[in-house]
């Protein structure tokens, strides 16, 4: 299968008007590949289909009612630990190199049918960055301008303040 970048080339020396046979040969492609492409008028990546089928049987297709059944029991069971039971249940039928299988199986299975996560969101403060703004009402100070009452709030605001000797903030 061709690369996009070479399957452009070929489409940029089309486009300059060379023939299919030049274009075809500038790219390092043959002439049939060239006439792929060009009639279908898309690149390899656009072309390639993911596969809707399964390359293997699933081994464990069998016995996971019993499986599940067992991780409804116990959430917290591991795969190793499932699959050393299965080994001990059907000996000979399971194979080492079968375990990771499982493992993806109930990793599957946990997203869509287990228990449900705790979500967190971590919280990272970095000093100076950002500060919590505090209006406290100062009427019941008695605050006064030139003998006349003085009613307000006093906000803080960091970002507005700055210092050249301590870093832009304080």
């Amino acid at each position: 299968m061709k690369k996009d970048a070479e399957v452009n080339i070929f489409m940029q020396q089309r486009a300059k008007g060379k023939t299919q046979v030049q274009a075809a040969a500038r790219a390092g492609m043959s002439e049939r590949t060239a006439r792929k492409y060009e009639k279908a008028a898309k690149l390899p990546s656009q072309l390639k289909q993911p596969r809707q089928y399964r390359t293997r049987t699933n081994p464990f297709e069998q016995v996971w009612a019993w499986v599940v059944q067992q991780l409804e029991a116990d959430p917290a069971l591991q795969a190793t630990t499932l699959f050393n039971l299965l080994a001990q249940k059907y000996p000979g039928r399971y194979k080492p190199v079968q375990l990771r299988t499982l493992q993806r199986h109930i990793s599957n299975w946990r997203a869509l049918n287990g228990p449900e996560k705790e979500v967190f969101f971590p919280q990272v403060h970095h000093p100076g960055e950002k500060a919590q703004s505090d209006f406290t009402h100062m009427a019941s100070l008695g605050i006064t301008l030139k003998g006349e009452p003085f009613p307000h709030h006093l906000s803080f605001r960091p970002h507005l303040l700055e210092c050249r000797g301590c870093n832009g903030l304080f």
